[in-house]
């Protein structure tokens, strides 16, 4: 009985599992999670700022973890992810550390969105390039966390 399989989508390895399948659902999970938090605040319940806290850090995390899944040939497409993913999960702890008014949150979004607008510009310019369904994906992640954070940027 051969336990090897001669067909590439059964010789998966855990890193394509973790990019294709738990990152993602941990990633709507932590959206929803922060939805909550809003809501929760929204009706001035206690407690919103821990749920908030469980979000958004899960959400930076899966956003820097997004970071080293994904391996391109060209050296820009590596460099525009890596560089967009953290700048991601900077801006998201930028944006925490302004809602429950802890010092440094300024830097923070400062240097995160930078970052993160020079990426998504350059994501808008590789995806216009190749068409890839995983640019158009990622740009629409660059473009949400950008809307998320743009409010706080400027108080």
């Amino acid at each position: 009985m051969n336990l090897e399989s001669n067909n590439p989508e059964e010789q998966k390895g855990f890193k394509d599992l973790l990019r294709d399948v738990i990152i993602p659902k941990v990633e709507i999970i932590s959206v929803a999670i922060i939805i909550i938090a809003f809501v929760l605040k929204y009706f001035e319940a206690s407690g919103y700022a821990s749920i908030f806290s469980v979000g958004l850090t899960t959400l930076a995390i899966t956003s820097y973890l997004y970071a080293f899944l994904y391996k391109t040939e060209g050296f820009l497409e590596n460099l525009v992810l890596k560089t967009g993913h953290i700048a991601c999960s900077i801006s998201i702890i930028g944006f925490l550390f302004t809602l429950l008014h802890l010092p440094g949150n300024q830097p923070m979004l400062n240097i995160g969105s930078a970052a993160l607008a020079i990426a998504t510009v350059a994501m808008i310019y590789l995806m216009t390039q190749s068409q890839s369904k995983k640019h158009r994906q990622i740009t629409i992640r660059f473009v949400a966390i950008l809307l998320l954070i743009a409010p706080t940027i400027f108080l």
